[in-house]
């Protein structure tokens, strides 16, 4: 039997986009000509960057600083695409749909809170974690005979946790205030500042790589509902350096390698049909 740490990052604010909603609200209190002005001049100032490294960081605070200009859904929903999502539906063409921003709505229904801060956690809690991390988790753990416990969703923390401030539990803009503040007073210095590593892979270097080439030229021959144009400007944004779009390529990999296992249903099912 092994512990995890997974809960953590759901049940004491660990996550960078909990920094982002309580940026967004602190945003939104600026004068609008402000608002809409930051992002332009980011998005000006990155041009003379496009393909070098130094083009990312300026093109990822454009993005936040627009999307803590929208409400919470459509940020929501801007982060987990990690593409614009008006752009994904013009790609495909599957038929029936859930449209995602329904699925949401629907979802949203049962949450009572009314702060985006507090929604963030509800959906983590009862969307993301159960139907993402989780089972990610328990599949390998399985597979390999491996008994798994997370002491972080121990129900009693997590009640106790629900009543707690978002001041408390992020401090400024400081993650996991209250466990650093805990336990965490036991720990090395150097673990307490280092910084946040997840389990990701340079996807973005990955396809600009000539051997990519036509494996990416055929991705609209192996994916029938994709449309053509739009499948070239997202590698061609991406070999250029003027997107990372690194991870919805490789999503769509997995999506063409799915769909030649002869499964049937390309995309997470209700009975309404697919989420696009």
């Amino acid at each position: 039997m092994i512990l995890t740490g997974d809960g953590g990052d759901e049940v004491l604010s660990g996550y960078r986009v909990y920094q982002g909603e309580k940026f967004a609200s602190q945003y939104q209190h600026l004068p609008a000509w402000v608002r809409k002005g930051i992002p332009n001049f980011f998005s000006l100032i990155s041009k003379p960057f496009d393909g070098h490294s130094f083009n990312f960081p300026l093109r990822r605070i454009q993005r936040v600083c627009n999307s803590s200009n929208i409400d919470f859904k459509s940020r929501f929903l801007s982060k987990i695409v990690s593409i614009d999502i008006d752009f994904v539906k013009q790609m495909t063409d599957v038929g029936a749909k859930y449209p995602v921003e329904e699925f949401l709505g629907d979802f949203l229904k049962k949450c009572s809170y009314k702060d985006p801060f507090y929604k963030l956690m509800y959906l983590n809690h009862k969307l993301t974690l159960p139907d993402d991390m989780l089972v990610k988790t328990d599949r390998m753990s399985m597979a390999h005979s491996i008994e798994i416990r997370s002491p972080f969703l121990d129900y009693r923390l997590i009640e106790l946790m629900v009543g707690v401030d978002k001041d408390v539990k992020m401090k400024n803009y400081e993650r996991k205030s209250i466990l650093r503040r805990t336990v965490g007073r036991k720990l090395p210095k150097g673990i307490l500042k280092a910084p946040k590593k997840g389990f990701s892979v340079p996807l973005r270097y990955w396809f600009k790589n000539s051997s990519f080439k036509n494996d990416l030229q055929n991705l609209e021959k192996d994916i029938s509902f994709l449309s053509n144009s739009n499948v070239d400007v997202i590698l061609k944004k991406n070999i250029t350096g003027r997107e990372d779009d690194g991870d919805f390529i490789w999503k769509l990999f997995v999506l063409s390698k799915t769909l030649a296992a002869s499964f049937l249903v390309p995309a997470i099912c209700f009975s309404n049909g697919p989420i696009v």
